[in-house]
């Protein structure tokens, strides 16, 4: 428990107020960002509610600022609308914290926390083995094998450091969506332009015609705040939402951080609005239910295998879906969407149903189901 929360916890003990919102805290302290928050609104707060709670905050803020004199806190970041689950983030004086976190209208605030993309070990000009065990329901071949839809008509977000939409593998069909972590409008680190590459690349990628959309949350240091990946996320259905997408649009977030639950919450309304979202259980070797977003039901959490079917050894586990890497499982999901006619919401579902009996020794309370495409062979 950091020294803050429990300034705060003693001071909300003394203090009553109806219906105040939580603070919520991380057991393991090494990723808070400290003076960040995310505040998240409760059920049934409106859009025009949002907005004047936050000309409050504003207020709160600034009159403190001015009682206390020159301060590094910012005030907003980002706001969030997720089919109506709302909230905000921002840097705070611990005063305004204090009102904020007692005002009727607030559910809780967590504090921001940095998220760090799944560490990918990159062998330059390899076979990817793994589209040819995706393809076949035995191990042991190369060729890869897939429906001639391959992702057409479906467009794939990609939450990541970004994606090098000029590449000639992507032959056009990726572009820039939006940068919430920085001012450097590529893929400064590659991570994003890779599990891109696995999505959809033309050599090896899942999906071949699916299109791709960077958005970038994550920094050249593969890292990036919670409130940058829920604002990438609600970005996300909003565009979908205006091209008329939401039930042919997926998301893949290779990326991963100890439990939060503004990021799972937000992560779940995705769904529920018609995304299909791919996640890593992680590299740590530990239960998934122990990750976020990973830990979330209704996200397709997808662990790694190897070679040989056993489980990955710097895989997590747990009962949390397929295993696989997440971008393979977006690339089937696209695939399953375009050649079958399925909405987003029952991909998982129809992954889940196709998978194989084939993974050995996968950890324990882990599915032993391994990713097919439904190629017939």
């Amino acid at each position: 428990m950091s020294i803050l929360f429990k300034i705060f916890a003693s001071t909300l003990a003394v203090v009553s107020v109806v219906n105040a919102g939580e603070l919520l805290n991380f057991e393991n302290e090494r990723d808070i960002i400290r003076g960040s928050y995310i505040v998240v609104m409760k059920d049934g707060t409106s859009s025009s509610d949002l907005k004047s709670h936050m000309n409050w905050a504003a207020n709160v803020h600034h009159g403190n600022l001015a009682k206390q004199g020159p301060s590094r806190s910012i005030g907003f970041q980002f706001s969030f609308d997720i089919g109506g689950w709302r909230g905000y983030s921002g840097k705070f004086d611990n005063d305004t914290l204090n009102a904020i976190v007692n005002n009727a209208h607030v559910k809780y605030v967590e504090p921001d926390r940095m998220a760090s993309a799944t560490v990918l070990k990159i062998q330059k000009n390899a076979p990817s083995w793994g589209l040819g065990r995706i393809s076949h329901t035995f191990r042991g071949f190369k060729n890869y094998l897939y429906h001639s839809s391959a992702g057409e008509g479906v467009l794939a977000y990609v939450v990541d450091t970004g994606i090098d939409i000029n590449h000639p593998e992507f032959e056009g069909r990726a572009e820039w969506g939006i940068n919430v972590v920085d001012e450097v409008d590529t893929d400064e680190h590659g991570h994003g332009t890779h599990v891109a590459g696995t999505i959809g690349s033309k050599t090896f990628g899942v999906a071949k015609k699916v299109k791709l959309v960077a958005v970038k949350a994550l920094g050249k240091d593969s890292r990036g705040p919670d409130s940058g990946i829920i604002a990438a996320m609600d970005w996300a259905v909003k565009h979908a939402k205006e091209r008329g997408i939401l039930g042919k649009a997926i998301m893949n977030l290779s990326l991963t951080g100890d439990t939060a639950t503004a990021l799972n919450e937000a992560a779940e309304r995705a769904v529920e609005e018609g995304l299909f979202l791919g996640v890593a259980a992680g590299n740590n070797n530990r239960d998934a239910i122990n990750e976020s977003p990973a830990s979330v039901e209704t996200v397709c959490t997808a662990g790694a295998s190897a070679e040989n079917d056993e489980k990955a050894s710097f895989s997590n586990f747990g009962s949390l879906r397929t295993s696989m890497a997440a971008p393979h499982v977006c690339g089937v999901a696209a695939l399953l969407m375009s050649s079958e006619g399925i909405k987003a919401q029952e991909a998982c579902d129809r992954i889940k149903k196709l998978a194989r009996p084939a993974i050995r020794n996968p950890g324990n309370s882990t599915t032993n189901k391994l990713l097919y495409n439904k190629s017939g062979f």
